[in-house]
């Protein structure tokens, strides 16, 4: 047989073959089929594959600090540094030590922009300079140290201040200086205060005399201050007895200087406590002086000599023990200073343990 014709004869039965296959696998067996492949289960092993590595980070949610709790420290002077905390609200205590630095400003400011602390401490080691009664919020917490630079300090040169809820300093802590000597603060903290003579808090004198609180309707005057323990508050009590006596503090300086109105009484006076033993006591009167004029309203300089207890840690106790109609007293301004600073005619009597 002619090859042409053989394999023409081939070619018609593929041909043939393969339209018979086409005719009997329909469109839905093709999907099954087609589907079943691509459903088909490889092996792992039978499979090359590049992961890519993918790290994500979490940062972890820190909690705000809470008020109870919180400070800030440098030994830089002339800078300023901040921390932010929560507060549900209570008295918070206010402790601060200016280090090497003259002074340090400290605020306490809410997040409603009112500012609920703004002090200027000037205590080099770490005091407690008050107590608030600071509300709900968030607060910011600023300490700016001052511009001066002290070098011969060198037991506390670190500034800072810390907020805690320890609002009493403790009554055996010795302090390097007169603890709220001026009052500052509107409150005797610091001092200890029995009986009812110098009433719940310092008198505030820039309010009272807008007020016309003077008996003679004279404004008080000579004050280099705000506040005043006093015996009077626009109303007198003559029955009124009562003590006030201050922190521990070391005598670092000859003389205790303070600002005083008040009448000669042997039963009011100032003393100097060391060991709750007095070794000063002195009486005033300022209404009567050496040159005759009668100034119920003029506040005095006057002065005690610390010599018998210098280096000793005092404290200083007013004690007044009868007040009399219009005879009171006002006093304040505590500092202990290298030079005395008296008006003259005002001491009526001074005693000193050797």
């Amino acid at each position: 047989m002619n090859k042409s014709i053989i394999i023409i004869l081939i070619a018609i039965i593929i041909v043939a073959v393969w339209a018979v296959l086409t005719l009997k696998v329909s469109p839905s067996t093709q999907t099954s089929i087609s589907t079943t492949i691509s459903t088909t289960s490889i092996p792992p092993s039978s499979i090359s594959t590049t992961t890519e590595n993918t790290t994500t980070t979490v940062k972890p949610v820190v909690a705000m600090p809470s008020c109870n709790n919180v400070s800030l420290s440098t030994q830089s002077f002339d800078t300023e540094i901040n921390k932010t905390c929560n507060w549900k609200g209570g008295i918070l205590g206010l402790w601060t030590a200016s280090g090497n630095s003259y002074n340090e400003t400290i605020t306490l400011t809410g997040a409603n922009g009112v500012t609920y602390i703004d002090q200027i401490s000037n205590y080099s080691c770490i005091t407690l300079s008050g107590s608030y009664q600071i509300p709900n919020q968030t607060y910011t917490l600023v300490l700016k140290t001052g511009n001066r630079l002290i070098t011969n300090n060198t037991k506390c040169n670190t500034s800072s201040v810390v907020l805690n809820s320890t609002i009493k300093p403790k009554n055996t802590t010795v302090y390097t200086k007169i603890l709220n000597g001026n009052f500052s603060s509107g409150t005797y903290f610091g001092w200890n205060v029995t009986g009812t003579a110098f009433g719940q808090r310092p008198l505030n004198i820039t309010n009272a005399n807008n007020i016309g609180c003077f008996p003679e309707q004279t404004k008080w005057s000579g004050n280099s201050n705000t506040y005043y323990a006093s015996t009077y508050s626009c109303s007198l009590n003559t029955q009124s007895q009562g003590n006030l006596t201050s922190s521990l503090f070391v005598v670092n300086k000859p003389f205790l200087n303070f600002q005083i109105i008040g009448y000669y009484n042997p039963y009011t006076y100032i003393e100097i406590l060391y060991n709750n033993t007095p070794y000063v006591t002195a009486y005033y009167n300022t209404y009567r002086i050496a040159k005759g004029a009668n100034q119920t309203f003029m506040f005095r300089n006057a002065s005690l000599p610390l010599t018998s207890v210098y280096g000793k840690a005092v404290r200083i106790r007013v004690v007044v023990k009868e007040t009399q109609a219009y005879n009171y007293m006002l006093i304040g301004n505590f500092t202990i200073s290298k030079a005395p600073n008296q008006y003259h005619g005002i001491l009526v009597n001074l005693s000193m343990t050797p």
